[in-house]
């Protein structure tokens, strides 16, 4: 790191470490405050209200409700709440002073999806403190974790805590604005060191200060982010302008075709004769009433690794998936999907999977100039098409009703579809639970890339939920696993990032 570059942080760190210790000397000055802080961004009425969580902690000693307007839409707030934590994204706040007392945070400035908090996740607040485990939560939405004595803790003669800390992100409105709620509530034992070490005498001022610095942080992030959300015709934001480019030459080379075809609504006619868990899906996913989908974008970012065993890289990719008439008038499955893999600052690989008139290739290329793999063949052009099966099974299903695709029940939960393209027939899995959201998609038609050579195994990526963005479900973080000889391997992390994805719309140039 460069000696300027290593005293700005130095001094960007003296200004945190100072404005953060301003405010809380002045609220340990102004106790008689305490309790107008703990209502700060909310009226009385909201105050008082009964938020998710608040039976974990029945009688607190003491509370706070903090809130923060963020000019965004929900489903761009919930991954930077989603991802709080000393050992994941920081706590978005005065980092100088939590390192003054060994917290080790470093505050993330992007979505880690593989750090998204799910219902048997635990909140790390110290390191050296037990993790508070996620008692309860409503993905894309709220989680509360919660900390308590051991059961048969007897309350009248021993000590004990009892704590509970919601994160709730609600809509305000209209779509483009949203509210997030932290919600903290103590109880203690009566006794006098464990009333100065967890009561609100101390404690309050520092976690307003910390507390509220997190909010205006997150809301700082998520109003960036959203100024910078893509309109029709994009990919999605990123920095990494090689990675645009690389793309979109990608697809310019292609010479897919702009003409949508039939962009009729579908309607209940189109789903009579499907199975019920078919039919069950496909409401989910709200196709009904809505045009037919032919083309869609999508940005993924996460984290990827090359081989069992391997470090976890650093992982950003945008892909153009679409059911375009080729030459001959025939439909044509075809998938662009252009990958950045991170090794270090400085080293990076930039990987292209393409599935192009029926004929699929994988190809590899350090710093972007020298070929490191290039993978084609019968078994890349079924694995391709069958990864182009997988995204659009999540993100556009509409496209199968234009395909011909045959769909079959295997169980009250399961169905199988089938597509045919090019002369490549491809099969996927669908498991649903009781509202036809997909728990996971797996198939059989791929090869995974091994040390001895390319091994057919099952494919599956699990979804560890759904969340609700402009109108229409949305993936949640989930990974991609191959069922090995060895055991199940995980590769790929991360999620589509919500409001990237965008449908009907010509190959990007």
């Amino acid at each position: 790191m460069a000696p300027s570059l290593k005293l700005s942080r130095r001094l960007r760190y003296l200004v945190e470490a100072a404005a953060g210790t301003g405010v809380i000397a002045t609220a340990l000055a102004t106790p008689w405050r305490r309790a107008s802080r703990g209502i700060w961004g909310v009226d009385h009425e909201d105050a008082g209200r009964v938020y998710p969580g608040d039976d974990l902690v029945a009688s607190p000693r003491w509370q706070w409700a903090h809130a923060i307007v963020v000019h965004a839409p929900p489903a761009a707030v919930w991954p930077w709440v989603a991802q709080v934590g000393a050992d994941r994204a920081g706590f978005y706040s005065y980092a100088a002073l939590e390192n003054l007392f060994g917290c080790g945070i470093a505050n993330a400035d992007r979505v880690h999806p593989e750090w998204q908090v799910g219902p048997d996740s635990e909140l790390l607040v110290h390191p050296k403190a037990p993790p508070l485990p996620v008692a309860a939560m409503e993905p894309g939405a709220w989680f509360v974790a919660h900390g308590g004595p051991p059961p048969g803790t007897d309350r009248t003669r021993e000590t004990w805590v009892d704590v509970s800390w919601l994160f709730l992100v609600e809509p305000m409105g209209d779509s483009s604005r949203s509210r997030v709620v932290s919600r903290y509530r103590c109880a203690t034992s009566d006794d006098l060191t464990t009333r100065l070490q967890f009561g609100p005498t101390l404690v309050e001022p520092i976690s307003f200060a910390m507390d509220r610095r997190m909010l205006l942080g997150i809301r700082d992030r998520a109003e960036r982010e959203a100024r910078s959300a893509p309109g029709p015709g994009r990919t999605g934001r990123t920095r990494d302008r090689g990675l645009v480019d690389a793309f979109r030459s990608r697809v310019a080379a292609a010479g897919l075709s702009p003409d949508p075809g039939d962009g009729a609504p579908i309607t209940e006619a189109d789903l009579a004769g499907l199975a019920e868990p078919v039919q069950r899906y496909l409401r989910f996913m709200g196709v009904v009433g809505r045009a037919r989908v032919w083309s869609f974008s999508a940005r993924f970012a996460g984290r990827f690794r090359l081989r069992p065993r391997s470090p976890w890289l650093v992982a950003e990719a945008l892909q153009y998936d679409s059911l375009l008439p080729g030459p001959d008038g025939d439909k044509r499955a075809s998938r662009i999907f252009t990958m950045r893999l991170r090794f270090a600052r400085l080293v990076s690989m930039l990987g292209h999977d393409t599935y192009l008139g029926g004929r699929g290739r994988m190809v590899g290329r350090l710093a972007g100039r020298w070929t490191v793999a290039d993978g084609s063949g019968p078994e890349f052009d079924v694995g391709e098409l069958s990864t182009w099966l997988n995204d659009v099974l999540l993100l556009a299903p509409s496209m199968l009703l234009r395909t011909g695709a045959t769909w079959e029940a295997l169980d009250p939960d399961r169905f199988q579809v089938t597509v045919v393209d090019s002369g490549h027939t491809v099969q996927a899995q669908v498991t649903v639970d009781e509202q036809g959201a997909p728990v996971e998609v797996a198939t059989t038609d791929r090869w995974a890339t091994l040390p001895d050579g390319l091994v057919q195994a099952r494919w599956r990526t699990p979804i560890r939920w759904w969340i609700d963005v402009d109108g229409r479900p949305f993936p949640g973080p989930g990974p991609a696993i191959w069922d090995l000889p060895d055991g199940p391997l995980t590769y790929v992390d991360g999620r589509f990032i919500p409001g990237s994805v965008v449908v009907n719309i010509p190959p990007p140039t």
